[in-house]
This record gives C-alpha cells, structure tokens and sequence, in this order.
C-alpha cells in the first residue's frame, strides 16, 4: 500500500480551512469528511470519504481503529469539532500506532475543549485527545492556546486557510457603495454555550436579534438575517413575525453579503472576522456580556457593543470605506496571506 496522509474534517470551520491546502499537496491523502465538512468539499469538488456522524464517546477508539486499518497511514490531519467525533477518533488511533498526527485549531476560541470529554459545556476529562501537534492561526491563538493549557511545545503558528481565501475573493468584488442594508451573522449560541455551563456567554442569539431589531429603522433600513450551516431556517418565524423589511437566509454568498452589506453586526461568528478582512466597521454586538472572549474585540478588528446605546452609536457611525470600486484589506487581514502555503509546507514535513 502507499504511504497515506489520513485528512479529516466534520465542521464546516475545519474543511474550510483545510480546503485551500490539500490541492497543493503532493504527498498522496485520504479525506474523510462527516456532516457540515462534506458540503464544503463538494463545493470544491474535492473527493472524500463520507461518514456518518459518531454519537457515542464510548466508540470513539475502535471506530478510529477500524479506520486506520485499512490503509498505510503515515501521519494525520484532523479538524476539531465539538463533542465525540471522527478527528478525536482517528487521534486516538493514530496515538496509539505511534503515528504522527496534527490538529488544526482554526478559530480563537475553546482550545481545551477541542480536546477534552466534555458535558453539557462541562470539560470532564481534558486533554485526552490531545495530537503531537497543535496547529493555530497566529501568535494571538498560540498564546490564548498555551493559557488554556495546551502544552506550548506542541503549539505551531501555520496560519488560516480559509480566511486568505476569503481575503482574495473579497477584493475581487466590484463595490461602488455599500448598501444600506445590515446584514445579522447568526449562529447557534443557545444551545452551544448552555446558559449554567461555563460556557455561557450571558446572552443568546434570539436576544440579540431581537434588540437589535428595536433599535434599528426598519422602515429606511433592510434587515437580513443570516443563518449558519446548522440552524433551521424557522427558528427566528416568533421574533420578526409580521416585521416588513426583514428576509431570513441559510444559503447565500458570503462574499457579497459582507462586501456590499451597510453594516455587518454579528456575536463572535467566523464570518465577522471574514468580514474584518478588508471592512473596520463590524459590529461585535454582546448585550451584557463579555465583548473580550471574542477574538475579534480583543484584536481590534471588529467593535463591541454590550449595550443597546452602544450598537445604536456604532451604526449610525461612517461604514466601510471603498477605494477604485473595492474594499481595502485591513491590518488584520494582511497577516493571513501566505497561509495555504505555510500549513501545505507543515503537511509535508510530516509525511517525510
């Protein structure tokens, strides 16, 4: 059999990422994708394995065994994703095999719980799917990553993938004037940060929505909301219920939604930190929570509000500033480019 690079990915936020680099590779690799990661390869027209979704903690080594089995594995790139999954299975695996294997840490946020059983937002046992190697998106997240406790020595700086992409793809966008509009990135904060837990953000996403629909001129200012991947397209029908001026989303382009939006407002979404790439206008908006667990907020690249009296301020502020039909690219977005090429080069070396 061939020497394998094992890839996998079950969130849209690890194929994302992983997306850009594997059509550089020249090493031979197996993807194996689950649920959300899945749609995201299609659309690259990357070939991979599909597996179903692993709902039991209890499995998770024997499916990772039965995985590796088949193929001449030499080392492992997974994604993260939340609760028992196939990247901590195949990490599991791979530990015990004695071969190498990476994790990638594509966002700034949870990195202990990546890596840990956890409950109900509760970690019960941490670091138990730790991998040799930890792969983060700048010196921001290895440092936030080493006080979480994710041992230093594993920590590499490689990048984001996905938001160089996303950099390239938004300053190709003709934009004489952004619209008028807002544009809401939701995500599914009830039920993944458990009001009780730890985790708890002290706010949810149906309460920004609905402030942020008091405080704005519906009748001058279009409102579209845009759903993640995983929330039903229902779940908002109570709050703008006989609302005009306001249209609900799950499929859409991003890229023209941030690009040609009059204000993006958002809680601490991916998609503001895309956003951040080339506006300095997003809006963090966290009512009576705490604006820094956003890395967002904490860099600068977007800007909190906890308060009503503060969003109101922050959109009635200038916009994003457009120069010979396109955005501009912002501080933060320049150190992202270079990305694909730097965690391409990391795969490589692990396959020697």
């Amino acid at each position: 059999m061939t020497a394998t690079l094992i890839v996998s990915a079950c969130d849209t936020g690890s194929a994302n990422a992983l997306a850009p680099v594997l059509s550089r590779l020249s090493c031979h690799y197996h993807l194996i994708a689950q649920q959300a990661a899945a749609r995201v390869f299609d659309r690259w027209g990357i070939p991979y394995q599909p597996m179903d979704p692993i709902v039991d903690w209890e499995y998770l080594l024997d499916t990772g065994r039965q995985v590796l089995a088949k193929v001449d594995a030499k080392a492992l790139v997974a994604g993260t994703s939340w609760g028992p999954s196939l990247d901590k299975a195949l990490t599991l695996a791979a530990r015990e095999e004695g071969i190498p294997c990476a994790a990638l840490v594509e966002h700034w946020d949870l990195y202990m719980e990546r890596f840990s059983l956890t409950e109900n937002g509760h970690i019960r046992q941490a670091a138990c799917f730790l991998p040799d190697r930890v792969w983060v998106n700048d010196t921001t997240a290895r440092a936030e990553a080493m006080t979480a406790g994710v041992p230093v020595e594993t920590i590499d700086v490689v990048g984001q993938p996905h938001l160089e992409m996303q950099l390239q793809a938004l300053r190709r966008v003709n934009v004489e004037q952004p619209g008028r509009g807002i544009v809401f990135i939701s995500e599914r904060v009830r039920d993944d940060f458990v009001q009780g837990s730890p985790l708890y953000r002290g706010f949810d996403e149906f309460e920004v929505l609905g402030k942020l629909l008091d405080v704005i001129d519906l009748a001058n200012t279009p409102l579209l909301v845009k759903l993640h991947p995983q929330e039903e397209e229902r779940k908002f029908d109570d709050l703008i219920d006989g609302r005009e001026n306001v249209r609900v989303v799950k499929k859409a382009d991003n890229v023209e939604l941030i690009a040609k939006a009059g204000r993006v407002v958002g809680m601490f979404s991916m998609l503001l930190l895309e956003a951040a790439l080339v506006r300095d206008d997003v809006i963090s908006f966290m009512p009576g929570g705490d604006a820094s667990v956003f890395v967002g907020n904490r860099l600068g690249a977007t800007r909190p509000a906890t308060t009503d009296g503060e969003l109101k301020r922050l959109l009635a502020d200038h916009g994003a500033v457009v120069a010979g039909g396109s955005l501009g690219v912002t501080p933060f977005g320049k150190q992202f480019v270079g990305s694909a090429a730097r965690m391409a080069e990391a795969i490589e070396g692990m396959m020697q």
